[in-house]
């Protein structure tokens, strides 16, 4: 292939800006998230002690190795182990997932449209902003969504001829995905309702199609029972499904990672369980809209569009609508049972269903009154606008309001014993300083060396035998209290 035609070929146009982007974000990244952490630590316990690590965890091992398996690609003559060489190799990976999923989707796209919608709809994608903080961060949903995305790809390739080989590959990349993330799983449920529904049909013989999801089924189940049936549930993050007593089990490095926002979720879960179902589409609208912005109202627009006309779509489409039914349907359960739902859990459903923005698009501006022959016209300066609305966010560092918590870290990690142990509000400041930590609670632990509050502290969270300190940044002083604790 010529040079000129290999760069311009639509895949390396979208793997260029992601990637491009992707760096950017890398360089700029203030400091990870919280959850990476969690993350973060889950892999180095799986490197002392899988199988403890994964009895210990609620979070599923499979981007933890992921996470273990870049650093030991990386460990390479001249690569040092430092924190933030396992972050960037971390960030690495998940930028690669990221790359994966984007082409991957473009591949999706061209089932409901040609190559240029395909490369439109891609790239724009790659904009969303709060999806390109998650793609460039150590977190697990790019890389759960790459193997949702090639398990979709390949159920859509295989819905036409029933194809055995298409739908076999669709069971093990949602395996793999299980293991990385429950929902990863979903794809095969899609494709139970599928059956399910043409079966009743009766439009044409499904012997074949009974056939092909058995196949998704029995090659999904031998990747994903191990887990399992080692931690004793089908979806032990939720304790859903439960086997056995183990899946009750509480893990103090959950605990740990997550007890600083335990009170927070608690009052998020009381308030949840009392809301009608309604709520939680609202909270969705709410979420969907924070997300993409301009494009939020053509995407939800044409996807309902699409979900009252089911019986009238081609089998792909109907699949994809099955699948955001039943998405919409567990984040509907999520928000009313664990009260919460945010970008992250609404990512697979808005990157999916991208496939029909650019027809949303087409109907917006026709709702509007323009004539078919401005149609493109018209659409292009929805996307333009679209766009420009994403650039402030999209060169906006992630994490930059937390960059303070970085700094605190640092400095605990240069002015404390290297055994010294910490209690802290939130756990980037004990993950930069690697010192061993805990999240705060309402008691603080006997056995810890120092406290780090947030202002405004209250004069009861402070032991009598606390000294404060102070860092000599001022801006960090203003922010966060450093307390060290006399025995």
């Amino acid at each position: 292939m010529p040079i000129d035609k290999f760069i311009r070929h639509p895949l390396v146009i979208l793997a260029g800006l992601c990637l491009s982007i992707g760096i950017y974000k890398i360089v700029t990244m203030a400091c990870v998230s919280n959850d990476s952490v969690a993350f973060m630590e889950f892999s180095t316990s799986l490197k002392k002690n899988a199988g403890a690590a994964i009895k210990a965890n609620d979070q599923h091992p499979g981007y933890p190795a992921i996470i273990l398996a870049s650093e030991k690609i990386l460990s390479l003559p001249g690569f040092h182990s430092t924190l933030n060489n396992r972050i960037l190799a971390a960030q690495a990976v998940t930028l690669f997932c990221r790359a994966v999923a984007i082409l991957f989707l473009y591949h999706i796209c061209l089932f409901f449209g040609n190559k240029k919608e395909a490369l439109v709809i891609s790239i724009i994608a790659i904009l969303v902003p709060m999806y390109a903080n998650i793609g460039s961060d150590v977190l697990s949903d790019w890389p759960n969504l790459m193997l949702m995305a090639i398990a979709l790809y390949f159920c859509l390739k295989g819905l036409p001829n029933n194809s055995r080989v298409c739908f076999l590959v669709a069971g093990l990349t949602s395996g793999l995905a299980y293991w990385i993330r429950p929902e990863g799983i979903t794809f095969v449920v899609v494709m139970i309702l599928y059956s399910f529904i043409q079966l009743i049909r009766k439009k044409a013989p499904h012997i074949n199609l009974c056939i092909c999801c058995g196949i998704m089924i029995i090659s999904a189940a031998t990747i994903t029972a191990p887990y399992m049936l080692y931690k004793g549930a089908l979806f032990p993050k939720k304790k859903v499904g439960t086997l056995s007593q183990m899946a009750h089990a509480e893990s103090s490095a959950i605990e740990r990672t997550r007890g600083n926002r335990a009170t927070s979720q608690s009052s998020m879960h009381t308030a949840a369980l009392s809301a009608h179902p309604a709520r939680a589409v609202l909270h969705f609208i709410h979420t969907l809209f924070k997300t993409l912005l301009l494009f939020s109202v053509p995407l939800a627009g044409i996807t309902l569009f699409k979900i009252m006309r089911f019986s009238r779509l081609r089998p792909h489409e109907r699949f994809l609508v099955l699948f955001v039914g039943l998405w919409l349907v567990l984040m509907i359960w999520l928000y009313t049972h664990h009260g919460y739902m945010s970008h992250r859990h609404i990512m697979p459903l808005v990157v999916f269903s991208f496939a029909w923005l650019l027809k949303g698009l087409h109907g917006l501006c026709l709702v509007f009154g323009c004539r078919r022959k401005h149609l493109h016209r018209h659409t292009g300066i929805l996307i333009a606008i679209g766009i420009a609305l994403f650039f402030p966010k999209l060169i906006r560092p992630a994490h930059a309001d937390k960059a303070i918590y970085k700094q605190a870290g640092l400095w605990l990690k240069d002015n404390t014993p290297e055994k010294a142990t910490l209690t802290v509000f939130d756990n980037r400041i004990g993950f930069y300083a690697e010192r061993h930590f805990d999240s705060l609670t309402k008691q603080l632990l006997s056995n810890h060396h120092y406290l780090i509050l947030k202002e405004p502290v209250k004069p009861s969270e402070i032991p009598s035998t606390a000294l404060p300190l102070t860092t000599d940044h001022s801006e960090m002083d203003k922010v966060i209290r450093i307390f060290q604790i006399s025995p």
